[in-house]
């Protein structure tokens, strides 16, 4: 396997990683979203409840989710499976656009700023499988 590749699966168990330590981090802003909605009044408090039950129950499928999708293209990618380079590709390019619509969002600025980081994982990561020195891994012709 080129260094490239292995790099790259470096890169997606890191994000893997990265996606369970943020869950924490993410369930801690249901409480200013709480806040938030209280000051907008604009809710009764069960309909409050409602909204910060389900932010969490979505952020910890969400997170679940991304941990399983970032060590399953790992593991598709270490196989030299060909589609998995792609379906990376295109999974970073959905977080990417996530990212950059996460960025309209009312949350702390903090909480915008540290969604970043597995962006960044991504590209990394992306890069390196596309790099030439990987095409013979993924390029059964090679």
């Amino acid at each position: 396997m080129p260094d490239t590749v292995a790099t790259a699966i470096k890169w997606m168990y890191f994000g893997a990683v990265v996606s369970l330590i943020f869950l924490p981090i993410k369930l801690s802003l249901m409480g200013s979203m709480r806040s938030r909605l209280q000051e907008q009044g604009n809710l009764s408090p069960d309909q409050i409840d409602t909204v910060v039950r389900v932010g969490t129950g979505m952020a910890v499928v969400f997170s679940l989710i991304g941990t399983g999708l970032w060590i399953w293209m790992a593991k598709v990618c270490r196989d030299g499976r060909s589609w998995g380079r792609v379906l990376s590709t295109v999974f970073m390019a959905i977080g990417t656009l996530s990212f950059f619509y996460s960025l309209t969002q009312d949350a702390p600025g903090w909480a915008k700023l540290i969604d970043i980081l597995p962006v960044a994982v991504g590209i990394a990561a992306t890069v390196s499988l596309w790099r030439e020195e990987s095409r013979s891994h993924f390029d059964p012709f090679a």
